[in-house]
């Protein structure tokens, strides 16, 4: 982690903000109150894409690890003891889902290695522009005694069809459902119900707000599938360095809501 969070680190320009359209004066305060106020989400700056890098993996990592340590020990060893699992990360933005992914699947092999051997991993983002800094991040954690291969897939969930070659066993999708209209909800459940088999596990991580709620209640209801879900607040479990943060102020708690479902 410290690799990913001082290469990006280095590559931010703190004084890109004064020839800057935005009006903030302050990178750190732009991609911060970008999610504070009632504005449209977007990651057409480069500078923003890697502080939000800085600011957010490692809670972001936290929070979607910890969605999926709710799944039940008999469908863990279920997917952990197929020798081929197929996961999905819809909204992969730079990678978040990916690494936490490795990070769970680190320690639930840890004492018995289990049957898999490889798993195929598919990124799905409609933002193109995370495709230069995701390639530094899906890897990070990944045991080295099993295959892996990566397909990225740039298609909008609430738009494009989606068609991955394969029946998904691991459904992870993190701080996408705020960022969708309640009203596209249903496409993206066909989307899902196209792609995923029979005894699948969805893990959805959010804003815990009552609108994104809705969405994700929503989408479990037309799934017919009954959630749990979790809002405790957790440390991120990284220690940045002290100029990093005092420069960054990154987010050291989560704060989101996660949820999971198993078909």
């Amino acid at each position: 982690m410290d690799k990913i969070i001082n290469k990006f680190y280095s590559e931010v320009n703190f004084d890109l903000s004064s020839g800057c359209a935005s009006t903030k004066n302050d990178c750190v305060v732009c991609l911060r109150d970008n999610y504070f106020e009632a504005l449209e989400i977007d990651y057409d700056c480069e500078n923003k894409r890697k502080l939000y890098v800085v600011r957010y993996l490692p809670v972001h990592i936290k929070e979607v690890k910890s969605g999926l340590e709710l799944m039940s020990i008999s469908k863990r060893e279920e997917l952990l003891n197929k020798k081929t699992l197929n996961v999905i990360c819809l909204g992969g933005g730079p990678g978040t889902d990916n690494a936490a992914f490795n990070k769970w699947l680190v320690s639930n092999r840890l004492f018995e290695k289990k049957a898999v051997t490889k798993v195929n991993i598919v990124r799905v983002d409609r933002c193109e522009e995370w495709n230069n800094i995701s390639p530094y991040i899906i890897g990070h954690a990944f045991p080295d005694d099993i295959t892996v291969k990566y397909l990225k897939v740039n298609h909008d969930v609430t738009k494009h069809n989606l068609n991955v070659g394969g029946k998904i066993d691991l459904v992870i999708a993190s701080y996408l459902v705020s960022e969708i209209a309640l009203s596209d909800i249903p496409k993206v459940v066909e989307n899902l119900k196209n792609i995923i088999n029979d005894k699948a596990v969805i893990v959805i991580n959010d804003r815990n707000q009552p609108e994104v709620r809705e969405k994700i209640s929503k989408i479990f209801e037309l799934l017919d599938c009954t959630p749990i879900s979790n809002y405790s607040q957790l440390h991120c479990d990284y220690s940045f360095d002290p100029e990093i943060a005092s420069k960054t102020q990154p987010k050291f708690n989560t704060s989101s809501i996660r949820y999971l479902g198993e078909i």
